[in-house]
C-alpha cells in the first residue's frame, strides 16, 4: 500500500470516533485530521475545513451532514492518486515462519507445506479460479460408482537429479501415507484406500472400500521420490532439509 492509500485508511478508520467525540476533543481531532488530511490536500472543501476548525458545531446535524459530504469528497482527491491498475514485475515478499520439514507427508505447519508444494508437485491442484487442473497427471478416470480413480501420469518429467518420475513414485508415496508407523498428515484421506495397483510406469489405478465423490481432491498428495527415500528413514533423512523434486 502506497503512502497515499495508507492515509486515506487511516481517515477512514478514525473519521467516526472523530465525529461522535467532536464536542469533547477538539483539539486532538483538529490536529489529527490536520495531520492526515489537510496538511497534504489542498483542494478540502470550505464546509469540511468549517467543522475542523470549530468541531463544536458539529451539535448541528445540519453542519456534521454537510461535513461529511465534504469529507467524501475529500477522498475522491485521494483515491485518485491510487492507480486502478495493478503492477507487475516485483517482487513479493511474504513473512512466515521457518518450516519444521522439507517433507511434504510429514508438513504439519503452514510455513512447511507452503515451501514443499513449490518444490514438489501434486498429482492435481486448483488453478487461480478454483478448477482442478493436471499437475503430474495429466488425466485421471473415475469409476462410475466412484469407488476408484485411475491417474494417467505425465511422461516428460525429471525429479531434480535427472531420475524420470514415474508411477512407482506414486504407489512409493501412497504407501507411506497410509503407513501408521509414519504418521503422516495425508493418513486420513486414505483412511478407505484398500489397494494401490500400478498399471504400468504411468498409469496407476487408487481403489476405495467406499464411494468418495472427492477422490480427486483426497487422493491427489505431493509426491515424493521412492528412489530418494525407499532406504531411508522418512521422518529423520537428510532429505527433509535437503529435497529433489519435481516443480
Amino acid at each position: 500500500m502506497n503512502v497515499s492509500g495508507l492515509k486515506l485508511l487511516t481517515v477512514s478508520l478514525l473519521l467516526p470516533v472523530f465525529l461522535a467525540a467532536a464536542t469533547n476533543s477538539d483539539t486532538l481531532e483538529k490536529a489529527l485530521f490536520e495531520h492526515y488530511v489537510l496538511k497534504d490536500t489542498a483542494s478540502a472543501s470550505a464546509d469540511y475545513k468549517t467543522f475542523l476548525n470549530n468541531p463544536k458545531k458539529a451539535r448541528d446535524i445540519r453542519v456534521l451532514e454537510k461535513a461529511e459530504n465534504s469529507y467524501h469528497e475529500l477522498l475522491k482527491t485521494q483515491t485518485s492518486e491510487i492507480s486502478p491498475s495493478p503492477s507487475y514485475g516485483d517482487t513479493f515478499v511474504e513473512p512466515s515462519l521457518e518450516p519444521v520439514t522439507l517433507n511434504p507427508l510429514l508438513a504439519e505447519d503452514t510455513p512447511s507445506g507452503d515451501v514443499c508444494c513449490m518444490i514438489m508437485d501434486y498429482l492435481a491442484d486448483y488453478d487461480k479460479n478454483n478448477n482442478l487442473i493436471p499437475k503430474l497427471a495429466e488425466t485421471w478416470e473415475i469409476s462410475a460408482d466412484h469407488t476408484a480413480i485411475t491417474y494417467h501420469l505425465r511422461k516428460d518429467v525429471r525429479w531434480h537429479d535427472g531420475a524420470p518420475f514415474t508411477a512407482e513414485d506414486v504407489k512409493f508415496t501412497c504407501d507411506k501415507i497410509m503407513d501408521p508407523e509414519l504418521g503422516s498428515s495425508y493418513k486420513s484421506y486414505f483412511a478407505d484406500v484398500v489397494t494401490v495397483e500400478i498399471i504400468n510406469s504411468y498409469t496407476i489405478r487408487i481403489a476405495c472400500s467406499k464411494p468418495d465423490i472427492y477422490l480427486v481432491e483426497h487422493l491427489s498428495p505431493v509426491i515424493i521420490p521412492k528412489h530418494i527415500y525407499e532406504k531411508e528413514n522418512i521422518r529423520t533423512s537428510e532429505f527433509n532439509r535437503h529435497p529433489i523434486g519435481t516443480g
